[in-house]
């Protein structure tokens, strides 16, 4: 099988599952805030015309479709403004703070830190150059950031995270 990319509904659900964030909860009214809530994608409102709702923007900048017409397929692009969007975001930093969070509560040995979140994010364990790479990065200074919230946005930013294989 051809690697597919995820929806921007998959992606973004995925995104919260990762880092035991998403709301599972089954009905209820639906949401105009797309990136302060925490509930599945399908609960989002969006406008016919695209233009109301936060939803709007960021769902349309991962090539969701115009709910004002109908679409056979949907179109895949990779533009700039997704990349901005996975490295400036309020909404993916908050997702790094968490998966960070998440994966240091047990242990802080950063190379078994490294390996979690390979399993976590991608299902498998890092190869020895990944690892090696991971520790280099983790071992760099940075006062503007925590390191390891950095490596976790890097790592959900990711193609690996963002195709089916």
């Amino acid at each position: 099988m051809n690697p597919r990319r995820l929806d921007v509904e998959s992606w973004r659900d995925s995104l919260l599952t990762v880092t035991s964030e998403l709301d599972t909860r089954l009905g209820g009214a639906p949401s105009s805030n797309i990136l302060g809530d925490k509930r599945r994608t399908i609960y989002s409102i969006i406008s016919r015309n695209g233009d109301k709702f936060a939803s709007d923007e960021f769902l349309r900048m991962f090539d969701f479709p115009a709910p004002r017409s109908t679409s056979a397929k949907r179109g895949t692009s990779i533009v700039p403004q997704q990349y901005l969007f996975m490295m400036n975001s309020p909404f993916m930093i908050a997702r790094a703070k968490a998966l960070a969070v998440k994966l240091q509560q047990d242990t802080s040995d950063t190379a078994t830190k490294i390996e979690r979140a390979y399993r976590v994010l991608y299902n498998r364990t890092p190869s020895e150059k990944e690892k090696e790479i991971g520790l280099a990065f983790l071992a760099g200074q940075n006062a503007d950031k925590p390191k390891f919230e950095q490596y976790a946005q890097i790592l959900m930013s990711a193609h690996e995270f963002m195709y089916v294989e």
